[in-house]
């Protein structure tokens, strides 16, 4: 009978069960001796470890992930947001009892007519201070041209001298003009503000 190229044999082989233990590899290393065996043996022990290794690493990288999907904050939460809301609940007073009916300002809290009338005056004097350094100025400038008036009352040279004198005091106010007429100006120097050298 002709072997079939097949990995099964002849039907017949394969019904007769002593052929088939013969076959296997089992039966294979108990026939040659024991040296095999114990090969064989330490491999399959060597690959279980090797498997079990392989297990346990697999299942402890899934408890990092899960412990790490566990912390991961939603996508509608602000972190910053929520540390906040931490902080003021662990340092904020009950802020329901204020919305009580038996509920009293404490004393240091309370708007008296003392403190109001203090905070008005300080805001009055606040808003008079920029008047009065404009007021200020504008008096020194009419002094100053009221006494180049009287000083050149004498010749038209002198009203011309005064005159001149006059409009470049006058530009030295105005830095706008200042800056077109070519003349540089302070940038120390506050527009509204004068210096000795323009009263004189």
């Amino acid at each position: 009978m002709q072997r079939s190229n097949s990995p099964l044999r002849s039907s017949a082989a394969l019904k007769n069960t002593k052929t088939l233990r013969l076959m296997s590899p089992q039966f294979r290393t108990l026939r040659t001796g024991g040296k095999l065996a114990t090969r064989q043996v330490e491999k399959l022990r060597k690959a279980v470890e090797k498997a079990e290794k392989a297990r346990f690493r697999i299942e402890q990288r899934t408890r990092e992930w899960d412990k790490l999907y566990a912390a991961k904050p939603s996508k509608d939460e602000d972190p910053e947001d929520i540390r906040a809301i931490q902080l003021a609940k662990e340092n904020l007073s009950d802020l329901k009892l204020k919305t009580a009916k038996d509920f009293i300002v404490p004393e240091h809290k309370r708007m008296t007519v003392e403190k109001k009338t203090a905070q008005l005056d300080e805001l009055e004097e606040q808003s008079s201070k920029p008047s009065q350094t404009v007021s200020q100025t504008l008096r020194r400038v009419h002094l100053r041209d009221l006494g180049l008036m009287k000083s050149s009352s004498g010749s038209h040279k002198g009203r011309a001298a005064s005159r001149s004198r006059l409009s470049s005091s006058r530009r030295s106010l105005n830095p706008d003009k200042a800056a077109s007429s070519g003349r540089a100006r302070d940038p120390t120097r506050r527009p509204l503000e004068l210096c000795d050298e323009d009263i004189a």
